[in-house]
């Protein structure tokens, strides 16, 4: 299990809110969605659709188990996982292979919707208390 960007990128909350066209530093009840949806997600390899992609490419049965075993001993690290099929197995658009953990991903959006709660919708004027 690992977390992934599937685009890849990396950036601040300021960069990924400018991206998304929210300039204002009073945007960020949007954060939630933002991060949950393109920027943070955990997710796992799911073994039978590596196997059904491995068996559509043609990959005899006993390969199957090699590369099986193989991407096993790579799990730790899902971003190490998703090069190797890549680069050494020739597989291409490997994020389909993923299985969101959708335990874990809830708890990432619940925490993100708490903070966006907290940070306010107007700036305070002088003197105003909450």
């Amino acid at each position: 299990m690992g977390g992934i960007d599937h685009e890849g990128r990396a950036g601040t909350t300021c960069a990924i809110l400018a991206e998304n066209e929210d300039r204002r530093r009073f945007d960020f009840q949007r954060l939630p969605e933002i991060l949950a949806n393109d920027h943070i997600r955990f997710a796992q390899i799911d073994d039978t659709k590596l196997a059904a992609r491995l068996r559509r490419n043609g990959i005899v049965s006993q390969k199957q188990q090699d590369i099986l075993r193989q991407v096993k001993n790579r799990e730790a690290s899902l971003w190490e996982l998703l090069k190797f099929l890549r680069k050494r197995m020739h597989l291409t658009i490997v994020r389909r292979l993923l299985r969101p953990v959708d335990d874990v991903n809830g708890i990432i959006e619940g925490a993100l919707a708490t903070l966006a709660a907290a940070w306010p919708v107007r700036p305070a004027r002088f003197g105003e208390t909450k």
